[in-house]
């Protein structure tokens, strides 16, 4: 974990975990306690208030070096969860996984991994990415996301992918409407906050995981077409390893804390677990895909510092000039948060599509996969790739 500067918090970032010792983080006190400069020209050097002075220190955060490699996978990412997860050979996690989320509610015996990419009916409708689409034994489906970064309209976004992977299900050349279909199951795994801008219900304020599905209005009985919503919050999971009780508890601590735990833990007497340890240990994986997991990792800290930095630039001057214009120390303290939220939203497109870029790049260059596989693995289209590999002037 990182420390924010001036402050005795602390915030996780990639992979792993990092200890700061104490003579560096009294040296990075120091060194903060004069602030970054954002001055326009001509203006007086010293802030105005305390108040933003605090806020400029408490937005620096500390990004890991640049040669930091972790030792285990963060499956907290989306590719090394569907390294993980999207492999026939660790099947058996991913079923033990929802099994435990759904906590005896659905038991699922086998699970059919399928493809992760759907296309519109009309030509003009887009291309749908999914991290994980698999088959219960029973006809069920599942579409799984594990999303770290805030994107706008999540919620809604989520909904739309469920509603067209359930009229796929719908069988061709069938007479009539006599067909079963199946249930659809959605489970989000994200680590922000999806409420930012909706008022969240007081009963599930503290509640990590929670259902959606169609229910009676008034009754809330359920509807007989089961739709089901499951959205795990990972930063609402406060859970210490001696407060873990259950399956899901031991999977949210695991995916919250990658590597090993205390020689004590009850998690260490689980196969699952000492399974997930060994093929996440980043020295045991194939080398190729040991190059690819690293590279992949050091673009995405890269690209986040870039439009961290962008986006608290842009951010603290709107604020500023907000501050200054209403004249008052409480304009200037709102100024500061709205100008960085609105920095911060207007460098997640940026920084996707440099994400996007840089990952394919280095796929294209170093891993020998076509452009569909490549396609699947980085969540674009398969025509990005190629225009990619074009301008790379590579063969495949």
């Amino acid at each position: 974990m990182y420390p924010l500067k001036n402050t005795g918090l602390f915030c996780r970032l990639t992979v792993g975990i990092i200890p700061c010792p104490r003579e560096e983080r009294k040296s990075l006190r120091q060194a903060s306690m004069q602030g970054p400069d954002l001055r326009a020209p001509g203006e007086n050097k010293y802030y105005p208030c305390l108040e933003e002075q605090s806020a400029l220190n408490d937005l620096q955060v500390m990004e890991p070096p640049a040669d930091y490699q972790p030792s285990y996978l963060d499956l907290r990412s989306d590719f090394a969860f569907k390294h993980i997860f999207g492999r026939e050979a660790n099947k058996h996690l991913l079923l033990h996984f929802l099994n435990s989320l759904f906590e005896g509610r659905k038991i699922i015996s086998d699970l059919q991994l399928g493809p992760t990419e759907r296309q519109g009916e009309l030509k003009e409708t887009r291309k749908v990415l999914f991290d994980l689409q698999c088959k219960g034994d029973k006809g069920e489906q599942f579409l799984i996301e594990m999303q770290r970064e805030r994107q706008d309209n999540f919620l809604a976004r989520l909904m739309h992918y469920l509603f067209r992977l359930g009229s796929e299900q719908v069988p061709a050349g069938k007479n009539g409407d006599n067909y079963p279909l199946p249930e659809i199951n959605g489970i989000a795994i994200v680590d922000f906050n999806p409420w930012e801008g909706i008022d969240v219900p007081s009963g599930i304020q503290n509640e990590y995981v929670n259902s959606y599905g169609f229910r009676h209005i008034k009754t809330c009985d359920p509807y007989p077409v089961m739709v089901e919503l499951m959205l795990v919050e990972l930063p609402k999971f406060k859970k210490g390893i001696a407060d873990l009780q259950t399956n899901l508890d031991n999977w949210l601590y695991v995916i919250k804390n990658p590597g090993p735990v205390k020689n004590a833990s009850p998690l260490l007497d689980e196969p699952w677990f000492r399974n997930l340890l060994q093929i996440t240990e980043i020295k045991k994986i194939k080398k190729e895909d040991r190059t690819m997991l690293i590279d992949y990792e050091r673009d995405q800290r890269n690209i986040r510092k870039v439009w961290k930095r962008e986006a608290r630039k842009e951010g603290l001057a709107e604020g500023r000039i907000e501050g200054r214009q209403e004249g008052l120390k409480e304009g200037l303290k709102e100024g500061l948060k709205e100008g960085l939220k609105e920095g911060i939203a207007k460098g997640e497109q940026r920084m996707k599509e440099l994400k996007d870029l840089a990952f394919v790049q280095a796929l294209v260059k170093k891993s020998g996969f076509g452009d569909q596989e490549i396609a699947d693995l980085a969540g674009v289209e398969e025509d990005f790739v190629r225009k990619v590999r074009a301008e790379s002037a590579i063969a495949v």
